[in-house]
């Protein structure tokens, strides 16, 4: 266990060590040419950088990285242009309030990587960036920030990246207080850098992971990871670190001899090594007094160290050793009030995160209802542009029709002119030329014909030419009428999808507004009680406030839970974790984690058609997942009789199916149709979020399988979760 003050203490130090070793780690991993110098750069720049490193957090070492740069791109050495740009970074990261210089600072060095092709540094800028938000509490957004940083190492094949991922996903958890998953975390990060980096020092990753077990209290898995890392260390000078707690563990398990060993080699090394943890070595001089029975130098060396982060922890490992429980109960109850503190500051600051997006979301819903309204603005233009091109069409039918009769009275006014000519030259010629006023009249008669059959002619282009036109004009409207159906369609899509997302958003208030003030209130109401110095509480009723006050921030956290697992798995970021896991086992782990919450008198089974051995690929945590839900969704509706959890080859074949089966109140049948909806609660007096059934349904689709409710079962509810097989797996009969 540990108090706020250490909490920081640790991440003060757990940040700078990380900084240091991710930088050494990731100046060792890209080869260069032979130089004389470790980081393989030009030697007079290595020179330069040594000055910048020096003066890296005021002022003075800006000036010195920017030669460093210069310098660099003159003589193409681009790991030196690298590490140059790594001193701003580190300069920004210890400013207060220079948040915008920080960020500018880890996007330089990244470009830089992505352009060099030295690409530890840019996941050591992601590493800083993921501390800057811890230190400043934003644990929310750092753990979105180190998803897309794992989502980019996957993409581009980077093993270095992606383990780096899982690292930075255990720092957050543990910062967090989540010591389970941020074990479940250095075990991936220990599992992949074995696999894919063997020449990587895989101890820091132990030592981590024996910190958690540490403030687990599981000092047997602690000493574990401990022996391991020291087993396989390279850096020799972390082993003082290892040793350190080795000696903590061994203590705390009675092994008193094995610590009087470890300590005296612990005190030799740090004379060569040094070492980076003064809280872990003040608990082994503590410790050391009280092997030697020396009780009133260690209380006076514990007080010493009142304003110090490890005060309590030391103060209640010191009463207990003397056997003084009451008074080592008084310091472990100090220890768990300051943890709930951090525990609802931690939750305080996740619902500021959560607020801010929603809020972000609705900044984005007023973009959208503004591209709407621009879209029908842009929808009555096009209009208008049509009823322009239909005038247009109708005066250029109009001109048509007049360009033809203008040609029809021309003609007229030729042919009567021609006739008047006829008559004349007959009139003045008839008696002395008749034969060649004949000839000539048969000349205008046939000169006539040609007219009339070339105006004909006009007359039938000019038609023909009207109806392609006509008909292409024809043609462009419907296709614009067309457009604007589709387009209409489209605007009413949009439309329906924005009023259903309003309304889900508002009801998803309303609901956790209610779900949260519950349990809330219930804890506030409860601290407020056992901390009244006014009101008198035994140690029954204490220990009762004490369980409900557990119970309801689990409550809470489920809540949480459920809100970041809905939004992980909708936003399409959530990749699944998949491997070959033991089926039996992993229901027996769900058994185990739901047994406390049944009713008195509820019997909770396993049972399994299914061999020992047997198993499947697929993701352990969310399979997991949906069978604890499923199994406090059938204890919160059955209050005698019992549950129980089958897993069978043979309900669906071809198929893994998980079933739970209760004696509760059961389903009605017109409402199994509606239970896997989002916030669909048969009972509103119930706790919870109504999320729980959707999430499985979700997770269910995502791993490829199925989940249902036997409508034929009227003894309780019956569940089946199924999920497929891999082809080659066989199939027991």
């Amino acid at each position: 266990m540990r108090n706020e003050n250490q909490m920081i203490h640790d991440n003060k130090w757990h940040s700078i060590v990380a900084l240091l070793v991710l930088w050494m780690i990731a100046l060792s991993v890209q080869p260069c040419s032979a130089q004389n110098n470790p980081y393989k750069i030009k030697d007079n720049l290595y020179a330069i950088y040594q000055r910048a490193v020096q003066y890296r957090r005021v002022e003075r070492g800006l000036y010195i990285a920017d030669t460093l740069y210069a310098k660099a791109v003159a003589q193409k050495d681009a790991k030196a242009q690298c590490l140059a740009l790594t001193i701003p970074l580190i300069y920004h990261f210890y400013q207060p309030d220079n948040e915008a210089g920080f960020e500018r600072s880890v996007k330089l060095l990244q470009e830089m990587a992505l352009k060099t092709g030295y690409m530890q540094y840019y996941y050591y800028a992601a590493s800083n960036d993921v501390n800057y938000w811890l230190n400043r509490k934003m644990y929310y957004k750092a753990l979105l920030y180190v998803k897309d940083v794992q989502a980019f190492a996957r993409k581009h094949n980077h093993p270095y990246g992606i383990y780096s991922g899982y690292r930075m996903l255990a720092q957050i958890y543990s910062v967090r207080e989540e010591y389970g998953q941020a074990i479940a975390s250095y075990k991936e990060a220990l599992a992949y850098g074995t696999a894919h980096l063997p020449d990587q020092d895989m101890s820091q990753n132990y030592r981590n992971l024996a910190r958690c077990y540490h403030y687990t209290g599981e000092y047997e898995k602690m000493l574990q990871a401990v022996n391991k890392g020291l087993s396989i260390i390279k850096a020799k000078q972390n082993i003082s670190n290892l040793y350190m707690m080795k000696a903590y563990a061994e203590f705390q398990l009675g092994k008193y001899v094995e610590f009087r060993q470890t300590f005296a080699k612990v005190k030799k090394l740090i004379g060569e090594f040094g070492h980076t943890s003064m809280l872990d070595y003040d608990y082994l001089l503590c410790f050391n007094l009280l092997d030697q029975h020396k009780y009133d130098e260690a209380m006076k060396f514990i007080e010493s160290k009142r304003d110090e982060s490890g005060y309590l922890t030391m103060l209640l490992d010191y009463y207990r050793y003397r056997g003084q429980y009451d008074k080592a109960y008084d310091a472990l109850d100090q220890i768990r009030r300051r943890g709930i503190y951090n525990h609802q500051e931690t939750f305080n600051n996740d619902m500021m995160e959560v607020n801010a997006l929603f809020n972000n979301q609705r900044l984005e819903n007023e973009k959208q209802r503004i591209k709407y309204e621009n879209t029908k603005l842009q929808l009555s233009n096009t209009q208008l542009t049509l009823e322009n091109s239909s005038l247009e069409l109708g005066r250029a039918q109009a001109a048509e029709r007049m360009a033809r009769l203008d040609a029809n009275n021309m003609l007229l006014s030729f042919n009567n002119k021609q006739l008047e000519a006829n008559k004349l030259r007959d009139s003045l010629k008839m008696q002395a030329f008749r034969r060649a006023a004949q000839e000539k009249a048969m000349q205008t008669h046939n000169t006539i014909l040609m007219i009339l059959l070339g105006a004909a002619l006009l007359l039938i282009v000019s038609a023909a030419s009207y109806i392609v036109y006509r008909h292409r004009a024809n043609l462009r409207l419907q296709h614009l009428n067309t457009h604007l159906h589709q387009a209409n369609i489209e605007l009413g899509r949009a439309k329906d999808k924005a009023v259903q997302a309003d309304k889900m958003k508002t009801m998803f208030i309303q609901n956790m507004s209610h779900e949260i003030r519950t349990p809330l209130n219930a804890i506030v109401g409860f601290s407020q009680l056992i901390t009244d110095p006014a009101f008198e509480v035994g140690k029954e009723e204490r220990s009762e406030m004490g369980k409900r006050i557990k119970e309801n921030s689990d409550l809470l956290l489920t809540l949480i839970n459920d809100i970041l697992d809905m939004t992980a798995l909708e936003s399409g970021r959530y990749v699944m974790q998949m491997a070959d896991v033991n089926v039996n086992e992993i229901c027996r782990m769900a058994l185990a984690t739901v047994d406390h919450r049944k009713a008195p008198g509820v019997e909770l089974r396993f049972t399994s058609d299914v061999d020992n051995r047997y198993t499947v690929h697929t993701d352990s945590n969310r399979v997991r997942q949906v069978l604890i839900n499923l199994l406090t969704n059938a204890e919160k509706n059955t209050t005698e009789g019992s549950i129980t959890l089958h897993c069978s080859l043979l309900e669906n074949p071809g198929q893994l199916t998980f079933i739970v089966t209760d004696t509760g109140i059961g389903i009605p049948k017109d409402k199994m149709d509606e239970i896997f909806e989002r916030f669909k609660k048969l009972d509103n007096f119930k706790q919870g979020s109504g999320l729980g059934l959707n999430i499985c349904r979700v997770i269910s689709e995502k791993l490829g399988g199925r989940i249902y409710i036997d409508k034929e079962y009227t003894g309780g509810a019956r569940f089946c979760f199924a999920i497929a097989m891999r082809p080659d797996e066989p199939v027991e009969s």
